[in-house]
């Protein structure tokens, strides 16, 4: 580079400005993978279908930033924001401020940038990665616009000799053109408006038609700080301490609380704290002396900070220390864990250790060990923490919890967060949710659970249908003891639901009852001179509430419907809940129509009595009053299409069908009614329920 004779410039130690870094677009196309490695991958991984990686349109990527400097971050990493992208327009325009100066940027500086895609909470995966120097060749710090290539699906390297260099080089006309053109960018090469316009498409054919910058690439363009002066890199000046002045002119010293050893200390531990050939230490022992100061720095308290010196002893004889389970995490600490020899040598010992404490285990999971080299470190401590039961875990837990914070944040998934999510749905998944009894100002107690695991979205659609269709039955005078308990959502499987009290699943009461609900309500409500020996109003309400509960889930194709999911009240009232599966969505093979078992019928006094009459009669009344109001309950469907609640948005079209064809719009009432009394004998006929319901029984029962 030819230097002129008035080259005028800024030196780095001068700008006390924060380096900032433009985003600016991201081009290109993906290698595609072969299909047996694509699903193999799916095997392992089912989230991995949402990925951009496997998508046409690129959605919700950002890029991750970093300041390197020998093979080491000077700064933790900064980030864009999450964006969706249209299909072949990824850009960011967005400027990231790095927390370091120019004027503190070694010469060495190396930008190492990765792209991440987010395919499921608290997963994501590479897009791909690539890293700049900062400094030229000449010192001269880089700006304006840079195109990269980049590596996919890895992170970017900040290595010395990185991995993932992101600047273009070839012989070829189609990067001659680019450097040309990075200088026509910064006004280093004339302008001319009319020549500069033909040379421009020119260029862009030469470009579209090169294989070599299209073909199964990606490409991130970057802009650099610019300045009217190029910045040389110069070295800040290092001021010595110099003391305070006092009226006796003695020396002032002052401890720095945020150094624990010398520099020389340090840099000498490093230097001497290992050999390339360790052969020599799996038989040392240690003198009298050596096993005094290792006998007393094994009782030192957990977190203690060792000296160089005392880190230096216990590396030595870390093979003579093996088999002492106490050792271990003291070993560990004088690790250094940014010396890939030292970690290495650790983590292959580690397994060979003998089996520590779940208490020791703790420590391994503190603040010492939140290296992305100490991840290996972390994982065993989780499989202690495995052995640990239920009853010691909870003792640990605000620890636990306390201690994610500490997992590596560049980690794709974290050790400690998965095993507290595996243990935690193991004790409390959705078939054990969380009651509380609330008090409130007048009148009783209101009851509310708290769920997870099941998503309440589709819950408070179904009950939010079952309040309507109550209000309309009513207003056609027709009261069929409805239960429509309220339910809130508040994610996607999290929510809080009423608790209806008081109320029994009807397993329980047959259970407790002999196998019969009459049983059960004449010891809530016995009444020796009615036909069954219950309180008509009692046995009315179990009849009309029945009835409505068999129309309205018949219309709306709730499933996976068994005596656990159908509740009783004292007062006769009977109500479904847990509503997972409905528009014909079903667990069960052959399920049936009408959801009506036989245990309801014999509640009613059975097929022959007057009551089961009145049930059919109910039936048919309801039906009919819901066919008239088919219109707005269809839109009501049609208007959750676009919804994100799983059953409806997977087949949008073929959901409002599937309601549309339970009101059966092309007969007329009567045949209407008749086509339902047939659905209701072929319920109370089928034989192939009742078995279903005995499989489910023993599932209970053994689950229990």
């Amino acid at each position: 580079m030819k230097v002129p004779k008035e080259f005028k410039f800024y030196y780095s130690s001068d700008i006390s400005i924060k380096y900032k870094i433009k985003i600016c677009s991201l081009k290109g196309k993906r290698q595609k993978e072969s299909a047996p490695e694509t699903v193999t991958k799916w095997i392992d991984d089912p989230f991995l279908k949402n990925s951009s990686l496997y998508k046409d349109k690129t959605l919700d990527l950002y890029i991750c930033c970093t300041l390197y400097s020998d093979g080491k971050p000077l700064c933790s990493p900064e980030q864009t924001m999450f964006f969706p992208f249209a299909s072949g327009d990824n850009k960011w325009d967005e400027t990231l401020i790095m927390p370091l100066k120019h004027q503190d940027l070694p010469h060495d500086t190396l930008i190492v940038f990765t792209i991440w895609d987010i395919y499921a909470p608290s997963k994501r995966v590479p897009i791909g990665g690539t890293s700049f120097a900062v400094f030229g060749r000449n010192r001269i710090e880089r700006r304006g616009k840079h195109k990269l290539i980049i590596y996919q699906d890895v992170e970017g390297n900040g290595d010395v000799n990185s991995a993932t260099p992101g600047q273009i080089q070839g012989k070829e006309e189609v990067y001659r053109l680019e450097k040309l053109l990075k200088k026509y960018d910064r006004n280093l090469i004339p302008h001319n408006d009319w020549l500069d316009y033909y040379a421009m498409r020119e260029i862009d054919k030469i470009t579209k038609n090169a294989e070599s910058l299209n073909k199964n690439a990606l490409y991130l363009t970057i802009e650099l700080p610019e300045l009217d002066l190029p910045i040389l890199f110069k070295q800040q000046t290092c001021h010595f301490y110099k003391p305070i002045p006092t009226q006796k002119k003695r020396l002032v010293l002052v401890n720095d609380v945020e150094m624990n050893d010398h520099p020389c200390e340090q840099k000498y531990y490093r230097l001497n704290s290992y050999d390339k050939d360790d052969k020599d230490h799996k038989d040392l022992k240690p003198n009298q002396s050596e096993f005094r100061n290792l006998t007393n720095l094994l009782k030192t308290p957990p977190n203690t900070q060792f000296s160089a010196k005392d880190s230096i002893l216990m590396w030595k004889f870390r093979y003579y220390l093996v088999n002492n389970k106490k050792a271990l995490t003291k070993f560990l600490r004088c690790v250094e864990w940014n010396e890939a020899h030292q970690k290495n040598e650790a983590l292959s010992i580690l397994p060979k250790w003998e089996q520590i404490d779940v208490t020791d285990a703790l420590e391994l999971l503190s603040s010492t060990f939140n290296h992305k080299n100490t991840l290996n470190v972390r994982k065993y401590a989780v499989d202690i923490l495995r052995k640990a039961d239920d009853e010691e875990l909870l003792y640990y837990l605000l620890q636990l919890v306390q201690a994610t914070k500490y997992e590596p944040q560049d980690m794709v998934e974290s050790p400690l967060i998965s095993f507290l999510i595996e243990r935690s749905t193991r004790n409390f998944s959705a078939k054990t949710p969380l009651g509380l009894k609330l008090r409130t100002k007048q009148g009783p107690e209101y009851g509310i659970i708290f769920k997870t695991g099941d998503d309440l979205r589709q819950d408070q659609l179904i009950i939010q249908m079952i309040s309507l269709m109550d209000r309309l039955l009513k207003k056609e005078n027709l009261d069929l003891k409805l239960t429509p308990y309220h339910v809130l959502a508040t994610a996607e499987e999290d929510g809080i639901v009423e608790m209806v009290s008081p109320s029994e699943a009807m397993a329980a009461v047959i259970n407790k009852y002999d196998g019969e609900i009459l049983k059960y309500f004449k010891g809530h409500h016995p009444d020796p001179d009615a036909p069954l020996g219950v309180a008509p109003e009692v046995l009315d309400t179990f009849v009309k509430s029945c009835a409505g509960y068999c129309v309205i889930t018949y219309i709306l194709g709730i499933g996976d419907r068994h005596l656990d999911n159908l509740l009783l009240t004292p007062n006769g009232n009977l109500f479904h809940i847990d509503f997972g599966y409905i528009l014909g969505k079903d667990p069960k093979i052959f399920p049936p129509p009408m959801k009506l078992c036989k245990e309801m019928v014999i509640g009613m006094g059975g097929e022959n009595s007057k009551q089961y009459e009145k049930f059919k009669q109910y039936c048919c009344e309801a039906y009919n009053i819901l066919r008239k109001s088919s219109h707005l309950i269809i839109n009501l469907f049609a208007l959750m299409e676009e919804s994100n609640i799983p059953t409806i948005s997977e087949e949008r079209e073929k959901s409002i069908l599937k309601v549309q064809e339970k009101f059966q719009l092309e007969l007329n009432d009567q045949e209407a009614a008749n086509s339902l009394l047939q659905l209701l004998n072929d319920s109370v006929s089928a034989l192939f329920p009742v078995m279903v319901e005995m499989v489910h029984k023993w599932y209970q029962y053994w689950r229990n």
